[in-house]
């Protein structure tokens, strides 16, 4: 005699199918039980994908909530990643810019009217020069040093909380790899 994991009545070995993985050498569950399992009917497509839904979205909240959780250890790994692998990276950069051209256009653009809205109207000419000889300055430094300088907005132009003016006292010539890493941010 044994009794049945799932419907908890004790029944005849004969009443369960045989197991070689349990110690007696039977199923857990008697054959009525697994029988009324075989015969429910398939759930409709629109629960199963709405199920399928409900677990992604699970599990984009956990995966969100453990990066915010770890971002620091997050942006350790990706810059250790992308040293160990630069070339890569690069290749795979220029593959996806080639690609999608459209989309990097249209980045392009975007920045580009931005720039053009954050230029305040009140520049005298002198101020517009100034901007040209920083822009002049970063080519120098660039030539001069042999690795490539930026002209950076200390506070950018499409920040996250506060947006900057394109305007002489707003930039700065910093070498490429401190611009790229900073990525729009402004720290007081």
């Amino acid at each position: 005699m044994k009794k049945c994991s799932r419907c908890k009545t004790i029944k005849p070995f004969n009443a369960f199918s045989f197991c070689k993985a349990n110690k007696d050498g039977y199923q857990g569950w008697c054959q009525p039980c697994i029988n009324e399992t075989r015969r429910k009917p398939p759930e409709p497509q629109e629960v199963v994908e709405q199920r399928k839904a409900e677990q992604r979205q699970i599990k984009l909240e956990k995966k969100r909530l453990y990066y915010l959780a770890n971002k620091e250890k997050h942006a350790a790994n990706m810059a250790e990643n992308y040293q160990r692998n630069k070339t890569e990276v690069k290749q795979r950069v220029a593959e996806w810019k080639k690609q999608n051209v459209a989309k990097v256009n249209a980045n392009c653009m975007k920045r580009h009217a931005k720039k053009l809205n954050a230029t305040p109207s009140w520049l005298t000419e002198d101020d517009h020069w100034l901007i040209e000889e920083v822009y002049d300055l970063a080519r120098l430094r660039s030539h001069m040093f042999g690795f490539i300088w930026h002209v950076d907005h200390v506070i950018p132009l499409q920040g996250k909380n506060v947006c900057g003016l394109h305007v002489p006292y707003n930039l700065q010539v910093i070498p490429s790899s401190e611009n790229c890493s900073k990525r729009n941010q402004f720290e007081s």
